[in-house]
């Protein structure tokens, strides 16, 4: 084992962990009360994440965003997962809305809250963009494939339907944030020239108007300054909402779950990678199989809670599988760094 690379996963990891600590403390503490939580909660997900998620991909060359080594890999492990856990819910005797929770507690990671600041962390601002491209994609097949489950399966509630509940994470202002920075990074394509340095180096700035250039500037700032206190105090958020009573007495069913998540699926999008993808990028092979190792996402608990499907076994894998990634995510950054 390399003595400069374990310390290079430990600077990545220590602070966002130390950082999610720091908010369960606070709430233990009583200084992150119930009112605080909401407020922090509200102000990451409509405006510091969205900031963040949106000058990131704005900025980038459009080609950038079509990068199928980036989530094909993770696109076929889900399917792959989905189906081999379908199949040991039948041999278990799994049934209903538990059965559902189950197997999308596999696949739904937490690739904004925890993922965005790892990927900074581990690979500058590409990595931020990459993880909103990546998070862009991917959320679609999250939402997708869990109502065709939950459908499957039974346990929807009354008055919520499939399509008011598919709107209303549609709607959510990070995956249109995604949408709207694509936009932008697509529009400024037509203000791109080709120029040629003097050592022969190739560029390709934005030329337009410096009035308009300048108040674009402007705009960038603010957005930057506004994003940057996103990825601390959505860390903070995911400390303070950590519960540990919640954790069930289904502990084979959670273990299972939580390999699912932590080693199956990172495990098979690495392998996929360098199978379809042997020539990509660090950045890429890397961002990917980090993002798949995620821990379970709370937009997981928000879809069980709305569908009525085993609240507290998804608030269970919640906390199980943060916990455990403390140990897991050091390791899959230690393999693709």
């Amino acid at each position: 084992m390399e003595f400069e690379r374990v310390i290079e996963v430990l600077k990545i990891t220590l602070p966002v962990f130390a950082m999610i600590g720091l908010g369960k403390i606070l709430t233990l503490k009583g200084i992150i009360n119930e009112d605080r939580k909401t407020f922090i909660n509200w102000f990451v997900s409509m405006f510091s994440l969205p900031a963040l998620v949106f000058i990131n991909i704005a900025k980038q060359k459009f080609d950038n965003m079509w990068n199928p080594a980036l989530v094909l890999p993770s696109l076929i492990a889900v399917f792959v997962l989905v189906v081999l856990y379908m199949i040991m819910a039948k041999i278990f005797g799994y049934k209903g809305g538990f059965a559902a929770s189950w197997i999308f507690g596999t696949y739904w990671a937490n690739t904004v809250y925890v993922g965005f600041p790892m990927s900074e962390f581990a690979f500058g601002d590409i990595g931020i963009s990459y993880a909103a491209v990546y998070n862009a994609y991917l959320m679609l097949v999250y939402i997708c494939v869990s109502f065709i489950l939950i459908g499957f399966y039974g346990g929807t509630n009354e008055g919520n339907s499939t399509i008011k509940m598919v709107g209303k994470i549609l709607k959510n202002p990070i995956f249109l944030a995604a949408i709207a920075g694509t936009i932008v990074a697509f529009t400024a394509e037509l203000f791109r020239i080709e120029q040629v340095a003097e050592n022969g180096e190739i560029s390709n700035p934005i030329v337009m108007n410096s009035v308009a250039l300048g108040g674009l500037s402007v705009i960038e700032s603010f957005l930057r300054l506004v994003g940057s206190m996103g990825l601390p105090l959505a860390l903070i958020a995911i400390g303070a909402a950590m519960n540990l009573k919640a954790l069930t007495n289904k502990i084979f069913a959670l273990i299972m779950v939580i390999l699912g998540k932590l080693v199956f699926l990172p495990a098979m999008a690495f392998g996929l990678s360098l199978y379809l993808y042997p020539d990509a990028s660090l950045q890429t092979l890397g961002i990917g199989v980090l993002l798949a190792s995620m821990p379970d996402a709370v937009a997981s608990y928000v879809i069980a809670k709305q569908a009525g499907v085993e609240e507290g076994f998804v608030s269970s894998m919640l906390v199980l599988s943060t916990g455990v990634s403390i140990i897991t995510i050091p390791v899959w950054l230690y393999i693709i760094l």
